[in-house]
């Protein structure tokens, strides 16, 4: 009985005994218990067990420990660290450079990621060199660096492929040469159609409690696209051009409108930025909140408060901050001529609201006659408003009164130069096709607006009824 209850307490000592080895392996302590019999453990005395417990166990931990620091001393002996460090430091460097680079000139944006992803692939290759090279002296090339290295190029060169096949890393503009109407030979670079940025500036929200600002819901919006048509990099349609898409959703233009809407809007229209607006009295100031939206995402890419007495101050300032936040080079923002809103519309406040009174009674309210009449007082106000006579004109061509389309366009042509020009492209196409009754010559102005402006619909939709008028229909289509 005694022999058997023994045999059985050793298979359980022999069995804890294998547990208690792989706990203390677990701790980087090995303790051989499989081979020392039970009965020793239970013969021994208090005082054997205590003389046991001083005996000193195997040190492990101490060596494990001590192969640790010898290996971490290898590797500050060959300089891993070191190069390592100052690799990335290099790294870090270069890539503020090239971020300076493509905010300062027309550079590729994904020029950073390129060189991120090329520089943090290449990581390896350089803990290899580092490794094998790094020591003081001379060393041969090791079978391990002649396969690690070429794997690690071949690796970064399929995954760059892999991440920006189909992404020009070179120069965001092209140059594009056309003749103009005079015969002169205009070279211009423009941006290419990736880095072009389209953006849907919708009405703003009056919260001023005063009704005698409601005009300002939609000439912000409306005179900040104006201004925006300045720069070849953008292309911005507003208010107006929405009305339809607005109504069709339930909504009129003076309504609070969604933002999930106005994503959708934006999207129908194949834009690619939307923004949204409120405008403030703030102790006599008007403050005006623009936000701008991703239409992909529908994250917002920046908030901005505006405020002053100037309304038009206020439309130039919110202009240049948009091309800003939409990450226009710097370099192009600083060179390309940005005049101020004032001179591209008017100085006069009454020919202003008599302007945008007149749109609204047209695209909101349908009443063409009032319109007219108020288009025509905002020129009263200020001769020299093109603009005013642009929608003067283009009103009263719809409305059949072609005497006042005639009467239009002489003070028009005179003051042409204070539009932006992809606007007098649609001006002297209009021109030369009604007044001059010269077809060659308005379809020569609607190619070189097409070629210079890619992006505007209305170019290429003008310049598509007149292949279909000369029986050019691939041309149309194309």
């Amino acid at each position: 009985f005694w022999w058997m209850r023994a045999n059985r307490l050793h298979e359980i000592s022999l069995h804890l005994s294998g547990l208690l080895c792989a706990v203390l392996r677990k701790a980087q302590i090995t303790i051989i218990l499989k081979h020392i019999p039970l009965s020793s453990i239970l013969m021994q005395t208090p005082k054997d067990m205590e003389s046991k417990s001083e005996e000193k166990l195997p040190d492990v931990e101490n060596s494990d420990q001590k192969t640790r620091v010898s290996f971490l001393k290898n590797l500050l002996i060959r300089r891993v660290p070191q190069i390592l460090g100052g690799y990335l430091a290099a790294s870090w460097i270069l890539l503020e450079f090239m971020v300076w680079l493509v905010d300062r000139y027309p550079i590729s944006p994904y020029l950073v990621d390129f060189g991120m992803v090329t520089l943090a692939s290449l990581i390896p290759t350089v803990v290899l060199i580092a490794y094998f090279h790094g020591k003081p002296g001379r060393d041969q090339w090791t079978r391990t660096e002649k396969i690690g290295i070429p794997t690690n190029i071949v690796f970064s060169a399929v995954l760059l492929i892999f991440l920006f096949q189909g992404k020009d890393l070179g120069a965001i503009t092209t140059s594009v040469t056309v003749i103009d109407e005079n015969g002169e030979q205009i070279e211009r670079s423009i941006p290419k159609s990736e880095f072009r940025k389209n953006i849907v500036l919708f009405p703003f929200e009056n919260n001023t409690g005063q009704e005698e600002n409601d005009w300002l819901r939609h000439a912000i919006p409306v005179m900040t696209q104006f201004d925006i048509h300045q720069d070849i990099f953008i292309n911005a349609i507003s208010t107006y051009e929405l009305v339809n898409k607005i109504n069709d959703a339930g909504f009129q233009a003076e309504d609070p409108i969604p933002l999930t809407l106005k994503k959708k809007i934006t999207g129908e229209h194949h834009m690619d930025f939307f923004t949204s607006g409120v405008i403030e009295d703030t102790e006599g100031e008007i403050a005006v909140t623009v936000s701008l939206y991703d239409q992909r995402t529908t994250k917002l890419i920046s908030e901005n408060t505006f405020s002053g007495t100037e309304v038009l101050r206020l439309v130039d300032d919110i202009t240049v901050q948009l091309k800003q936040d939409l990450k226009i080079p710097r370099q192009h923002i600083e060179t390309t001529e940005d005049l101020p809103v004032s001179e591209i519309m008017t100085t006069s406040i009454p020919a202003l609201q008599y302007f945008f009174r007149g749109r609204n009674a047209i695209a909101l309210e349908d009443d063409w006659l009032k319109g007219i009449e108020l288009l025509e007082k905002s020129v009263q106000e200020d001769n020299t408003f093109a603009f005013g006579y642009v929608y003067l004109y283009t009103y009263s061509l719809f409305s059949n009164q072609g005497q006042k389309v005639a009467q239009a366009f002489e003070p028009l042509m005179k003051h042409l130069y204070k539009l932006p020009e992809r606007t007098q492209f649609g001006v002297k196409h209009d021109y030369y096709s009604m007044i001059k009754q010269d077809r060659a010559m308005a379809f020569e102005v609607a190619k070189n607006w097409a070629e210079l402006y890619p992006d505007d619909l209305n170019a290429h939709y003008v310049l598509a009824l007149l292949y279909m008028v000369r029986n050019q229909t691939e041309e149309a289509i194309a």
